[in-house]
């Protein structure tokens, strides 16, 4: 399979746009919701903590200044992301919502018809007859139009004790914390403290901040869950911007080159594996693992040059100097068998000859995928 080294190139691009874009997100959602959603997550778990967030709100009628900016939920109109789109469909403004009336996914639509007329959502239901969470948001709309107010629903969250407080023969034993919570604090106290130098702040205060929890409202925070969400996250993030290096590392490595073509060998025509395979004499095979291996050559040093015979041969004796891995991939022990190979019939040949010469190759630390040779007298 050969690829253009400008369309793999294109293909980096657009990942990097792609991430730049979730990171406008990020900060947007970080900046309209506050720091209730934890922002350094992947793009569906961001869209799901945000479409929770927004579901609070508007059970306590508090989702009126939802103000996100237009331009940074347009990038994600078309996202493959369900919970993407249904997060652009709750908060994008009006003039833009009749596009996802049509979207594939369910939670999508149903996104559209809160926010569309009765025209719109009849329109809807003549296309799905039988979607009965439609008809019931058709039925609310109505109700609402006509000045019936809807029955007011209680936010969970704020349910901290449930309903029978007034109960006094029974005592609180005070709130289940959620995942979410946990979740939430651990993000305020990377936020807080990951910029600590010595980097090994976290195990101690979540041993304060439990106790502290304890000692002021009472409350058992599991000490061994919130230190781990918080080793999450940071690993988490600590992902994410490995892969960020990586690919502006592989972009730069693709403009440096884009004017030749990038070749991206596959197992079944990998052509270490068939250099190894060949049946070849020693001349041969170093012959054909030069060329595999794009192995360069030098002269003769003059300090090994008068330890050498050669009476018998018209050509002068050509040193390895340095090579690298077909498409420059990183060593695998397929190109370690090839390389030992091509060092010990390297040898022979020599031995045949007579001459003391013997070679040995190793790999360079500082570029991966290359390596050189070392030549000594025997």
């Amino acid at each position: 399979m050969r690829l253009k080294l400008k369309e793999l190139q294109k293909v980096v691009e657009e990942t990097i746009s792609e991430e730049r874009a979730a990171d406008t997100l990020r900060e947007e959602v970080s900046r309209v919701l506050g720091p209730s959603v934890i922002t350094n997550v992947k793009l569906e778990s961001l869209a799901e903590g945000a479409n929770d967030r927004i579901d609070v709100l508007e059970r306590t009628g508090r989702d009126g200044n939802l103000n996100f900016k237009t331009s940074v939920l347009l990038k994600f109109a078309n996202s493959p992301i369900a919970e993407v789109r249904r997060l652009v469909a709750r908060t994008i403004p009006e003039q833009f919502v009749a596009r996802f009336k049509s979207d594939k996914d369910a939670s999508v639509r149903h996104a559209v018809a809160r926010r569309s007329s009765l025209g719109v959502i009849k329109e809807m239901l003549r296309r799905e007859p039988g979607n009965d969470e439609l008809r019931q948001i058709y039925r609310q709309k109505k109700l609402s139009e006509a000045g019936v107010p809807s029955p007011k629903q209680q936010d969970p969250h704020l349910d901290i004790y449930g309903e029978k407080l007034g109960d006094s023969t029974k005592q609180s034993t005070g709130p289940e914390l959620s995942d979410q919570w946990y979740a939430m604090t651990a993000h305020k106290a990377i936020s807080d403290y990951h910029h600590n130098i010595e980097g090994m702040w976290d195990e101690a205060w979540a041993h304060r901040y439990c106790a502290s929890i304890k000692a002021t409202s009472g409350v058992d925070v599991d000490e061994k869950k919130l230190w781990g969400e918080i080793q999450k996250q940071l690993k988490d993030r600590d992902d994410r911007t490995l892969e960020r290096y990586a690919l502006k590392e592989v972009a730069r490595y693709l403009k440096e080159n884009s004017e030749h073509e990038f070749v991206v060998y596959t197992e079944e025509t990998d052509p270490v594996q068939d250099l190894i395979e060949s049946n070849l004499s020693s001349i041969e095979y170093v012959k054909k693992a030069n060329s595999v291996f794009g192995i360069r050559e030098s002269s003769m040093p003059k300090g090994l040059r008068k330890y050498m015979v050669a009476e018998g041969y018209r050509t002068e004796t050509m040193i390895p100097c340095n090579g690298k891995t077909p498409g420059n991939r990183h060593i695998s022990r397929l190109d370690e068998r090839a390389l030992d190979l091509y060092v010990k019939r390297w040898n022979d040949v020599q031995k045949q000859r007579g001459e003391p010469i013997r070679i040995d190759w190793s790999t360079n630390p500082m570029a991966p995928g290359t390596f050189s040779f070392s030549a000594e007298l025997k």
